[in-house]
């Protein structure tokens, strides 16, 4: 099926654009931390404690949208065993559910946290210790939730309806795109 390319190369750009900003995030994170250390080992009088500050909330930032980039490279927990003794059509009906309740999830995700980000924007509340909006921080959590159901929809796609191997006549499921 050739819209299945279309939708894993899409899937595949975008798992490559949010690994990029997680692996940004992360660099910023060593390099707060890496300054923290310096700074209690060189017995400064006065730390900047907007250092821990910008840790925790990078530290949430790197979970929720390194959650999803394990999502779509399954990565993520799952158990297995007991689907595996049901017959082929069976495993692929759990597996579909399996999916369609993690899309459900995504979708729910992200609304809820669309509802926070506005709630915590209305609330005009900054960080304590400097003077950045909270809600800025806390887009990571509808972004993930949109990343669940996009990348749970693109895995539900992949799931042979005719008992194969995951192959479509136009070639592998997943194309070669590296993600």
């Amino acid at each position: 099926m050739h819209y299945l390319r279309k939708v894993h190369r899409l899937a595949g750009l975008l798992a490559r654009l949010v690994e990029g900003v997680v692996g940004a995030i992360l660099a910023a994170q060593v390099l707060l931390l890496f300054y923290s250390a310096v700074q209690n080992l060189g017995g400064w009088q006065r730390q900047a404690l907007w250092l821990q500050e910008m840790a925790q909330y990078g530290l949430v930032q790197l979970a929720m949208l390194g959650a999803a980039v394990a999502l779509r490279a399954g990565a993520h927990q799952g158990v297995d065993a007991l689907t595996a003794v049901f017959p082929k059509p069976v495993q692929r009906v759990v597996e579909a559910i399996n999916w369609v309740i993690i899309v459900a999830f995504g979708l729910y995700f992200a609304w809820c946290g669309l509802a926070y980000v506005r709630a915590t924007a209305a609330d005009g509340g900054t960080l304590d210790s400097i003077p950045l909006p909270k809600w800025i921080f806390y887009l990571c959590y509808p972004a993930a939730g949109a990343l669940f159901a996009a990348f749970g929809v693109e895995k539900l796609l992949d799931i042979p309806a005719d008992g194969g191997s995951g192959e479509s006549r136009d070639g592998p499921a997943i194309a070669e795109d590296g993600a």
